[in-house]
């Protein structure tokens, strides 16, 4: 009887210890694995009061870093608009782009852009019309180590026209 209490003690140690094993394997498998985007969205169907219909969409994606969403509207009347909304952000770097349209063509896409490391710093941001003009603007400043400070700015309009300031300032962070 004692001998068959001691080989089930060893074959239960063995099963523990087996189990054990597996899911600290396990554990250590899903803390170390990457984060992924999740997504989720919703969709909206309704009736206005005068008898027409609508769909209603948002979807949002989410990472470590960036989001994107997305939103549409579309009526029984051919009405509608899509909407979409991206940022990104890191050590030393953000970045966002939006875009809105509606079904008869009109809309924008726009696009911001920004990094700063090490005394510098750039911005950009523009925004593309449907109707083929654009605007936009960009920015840049860098500490000069003496006391100073150096920057330009240049602005363009939808009509094309371009201002460019630039200059030289004292830095009191130096």
């Amino acid at each position: 009887m004692i001998a068959g209490v001691y080989r089930l003690e060893i074959i239960m140690t063995k099963y523990l210890t087996g189990a054990l094993a597996l899911g600290s394997m396990l554990a250590t498998i899903v803390a170390t694995a990457p984060v992924e985007a999740r997504g989720h969205g919703r969709v909206v169907r309704g009736h206005t009061a005068g008898g027409g219909a609508f769909v209603g969409r948002r979807f949002v994606q989410r990472g470590p870093g960036s989001v994107d969403v997305h939103r549409s509207l579309q009526t029984s009347g051919g009405h509608g608009f899509n909407r979409q909304r991206s940022v990104t952000r890191e050590a030393g770097h953000s970045s966002a782009s939006r875009s809105f349209e509606t079904n008869s063509g009109r809309g924008s896409t726009a696009q911001r852009d920004r990094a700063w490391a090490d005394g510098h710093y750039s911005a950009t941001a523009g925004r593309q019309y449907n109707d083929g003009t654009s605007s936009g603007r960009a920015v840049t400043a860098t500490n000069n180590g003496d006391g100073t400070a150096s920057y330009s700015a240049t602005r363009t309009r939808r009509d094309g026209t371009t201002k460019t300031r630039s200059g030289t300032v004292d830095n009191p962070r130096d």
